[in-house]
């Protein structure tokens, strides 16, 4: 008689290889059903359920192409939570069901999980990185499904943004050499540190500039990481609030922001992304701080203005030549 886990092998097998055949969003919608089923069996072996949300997040993957895009129903989605919460304590199914809801929200897709599942499922992601601070993986997939649900406007209207960054900053500390982790966790904080005149964004006061910045420092050679980290940089010197931008442009500069930015154009100068949020931030420091205007100088004008240059074909050229060169 086949077990439970045979049955489950047998379907996430197949999910594999119907992913292109004749009708495979029927296909996957049928296979939806029945690791929903596993999930909402309350007599499931936690294996099992871990399994089924292993199931759901290959779901997302193989049909992500447009002509194929499954999309989690909105029991799926419920049952993913509702699963989270009945297991906290097991790393495995955590980091599947964070992989199913970031599989899910990939894409512009996000709307699609409408406010109340965008709001506990933030809820749940916040509490699987509070019970498995050791677990790598477990916070590397809860910071990427982090990043796509926190892009949803709203989203964090019933969760505190600070609840979530006090999360991602922790999972920063305790692994600061897990490069992929470091990224995803700068690129939630990139979202986190978008401008809300609903809350406040205590960026600086929580730690989150300081390991932004850390991260930079520690994995140079990641144009990724880079690029959340340069972008959270921007985000914080152009919020609404003079004082909490202020102090946030003070607070990097402390921890040397300019030198980590600079090192990044240096490290990254065939990236026009890295460019991008890395001028970016450089301009937008230089538009509200003394010392940040005498540093760039000190340190040249040369990427600056290069960036501006291809940005802006159209300028002319030979007056800013000069300064490129001695920059």
């Amino acid at each position: 008689m086949a077990t439970q886990k045979d049955t489950l092998s047998d379907l996430m097998y197949s999910v594999t290889i119907d992913s292109n055949s004749k009708g495979s969003s029927n296909v996957a919608e049928i296979q939806m059903d029945e690791f929903v089923a596993v999930l909402r069996n309350k007599g499931s072996d936690p294996v099992a359920v871990e399994d089924a949300c292993y199931g759901l997040a290959r779901i997302t993957d193989v049909h992500a192409d447009e002509a194929h895009r499954r999309l989690l129903t909105d029991e799926a989605l419920a049952a993913i939570i509702d699963v989270m919460r009945e297991h906290p304590k097991r790393p495995g199914l955590q980091q599947r069901a964070c992989e199913a809801l970031c599989g899910h929200a990939d894409k512009d897709t996000l709307h699609s999980l409408g406010p109340v599942h965008t709001a506990e499922g933030i809820r749940v992601i916040i509490s699987a990185m509070r019970n498995h601070p050791d677990h790598a993986e477990v916070l590397h997939k809860a910071c990427d499904a982090l990043v796509k649900l926190s892009r949803n406007d709203g989203s964090l209207q019933e969760t505190k943004k600070a609840t979530a960054i006090s999360a991602v900053v922790a999972a920063m500390r305790k692994h600061p050499n897990e490069a992929e982790l470091q990224e995803r966790a700068c690129a939630a904080l990139q979202n986190l540190s978008c401008d809300d005149i609903d809350q406040d964004i205590p960026m600086a006061r929580l730690g989150g500039i300081s390991c932004i910045i850390a991260a930079m420092r520690h994995h140079p050679t990641h144009a990724d990481l880079q690029d959340a980290a340069c972008s959270a940089l921007w985000n914080l010197s152009v919020l609404e609030d003079q004082r909490d931008k202020e102090n946030n442009i003070v607070v990097a500069m402390n921890e040397g922001a300019i030198g980590c930015i600079y090192a990044s154009i240096d490290n990254h100068a065939a990236s026009p992304a890295v460019l991008e949020s890395a001028c970016g931030a450089l301009l937008s420091f230089c538009s509200e701080d003394v010392t940040a205007r005498t540093e760039v100088a000190r340190r040249g004008l040369k990427p600056i203005l290069t960036f501006i240059l291809s940005r802006e074909p159209n300028l002319p050229a030979d007056p800013l030549k000069p300064l490129i060169k001695s920059g």
